[in-house]
C-alpha cells in the first residue's frame, strides 16, 4: 500500500533540522530514523520526538510532517550551567543540577567549576550571587560544597575562603570589599574564615592563625 502514496508524491524527500548547536545533524538524523523515499504517512512524529529526547543535549523537540514530502524538526537544547568535579571526573550540568554529559577537555572552560556532594543541585544561587562580585569572580577557581550544607571558595594563589551556612550572601559582599578596598589577597594568606560574626580569621602560609575584629558598617 506504500507505493501508491509514493507514486502520488508522498515520498519523503526532505528532512530539515534546526536548533542543534551541540547536537550534530548526524546524531539527530540517526535518532529520527527516517528513510528518504519512504511514505510520509509512515512518519510518526511522537515516536521520532521520543527518540530525539534520548540524545544528551536535547531538552525538547518538535517534529512535523509537511505534506506532501517534508519533515521539519526543531530542537531545543539544554543549557550548560557549570562543571561538576567529582573526584577525577568532570561533568557538564544544567542549572537544575542534572548532568548533561561527562567531559574530558576544556571545551567548557568558561563555566564555573563546582565540587562536592550535593553541589550541582545547590549551586545556582551561589553562582548567581558570585556574578555580581567581580573581584571574587576574577580569582575564582572552584566552588566547593562542604558537608552538603555550606560552601568554600578556592581562589587563585591557593587561598581558601570559608563561608557560613547561613548569611553567606552578605559574606560574599564582605569578601569583595576586603579584596578591593583592603587588598587582603596581596598578603601572605592561605585561608579566610568568614563564619564568625565578630571576627575575620586569617590563616597565614606559615601556619599562624589570626582573628581580626570585624569593622562595623553603617
Amino acid at each position: 500500500m506504500v507505493a501508491p502514496f509514493n507514486d502520488a508524491g508522498f515520498a519523503l524527500s526532505n528532512v530539515t533540522i534546526t536548533g542543534g548547536e551541540r547536537t550534530t545533524p548526524e546524531s539527530a538524523s540517526a535518532a529520527l530514523a527516517l528513510v528518504k523515499g519512504g511514505s510520509i504517512f509512515g512518519v510518526r512524529p511522537d515516536a521520532a520526538r521520543a527518540r530525539l529526547l534520548m540524545l544528551p543535549w536535547v531538552a525538547d523537540a518538535e517534529v512535523r510532517r509537511q505534506f506532501p514530502d517534508k519533515v521539519t524538526v526543531r530542537l531545543i537544547e539544554k543549557r550548560p550551567f557549570a562543571i561538576w568535579k567529582a573526584g577525577n571526573e568532570l561533568s557538564v550540568v544544567e542549572r537544575s543540577g542534572a548532568v548533561i554529559i561527562k567531559v574530558q577537555d576544556d571545551t567548557f572552560g568558561r563555566l564555573p567549576v563546582i565540587a562536592g556532594a550535593g553541589a550541582p543541585e545547590a549551586a545556582a544561587p551561589m553562582i548567581d550571587a558570585l556574578a555580581k562580585e567581580k573581584a571574587i569572580q576574577a580569582r575564582l577557581v572552584v566552588i566547593d560544597r562542604v558537608g552538603e550544607r555550606r560552601w568554600d571558595l578556592h581562589l587563585s594563589g591557593g587561598v581558601t575562603v570559608r563561608l557560613p551556612e547561613e548569611g553567606w550572601e552578605r559574606q560574599l559582599s564582605e569578601l569583595e570589599r576586603l579584596i578591593v578596598e583592603k587588598g587582603v589577597l596581596e598578603r601572605d594568606i592561605e585561608m579566610i574564615d568568614l563564619r564568625y560574626p565578630d571576627n575575620y580569621v586569617f590563616r597565614l602560609r606559615n601556619g599562624d592563625s589570626r582573628p581580626v575584629p570585624r569593622e562595623r558598617h553603617a
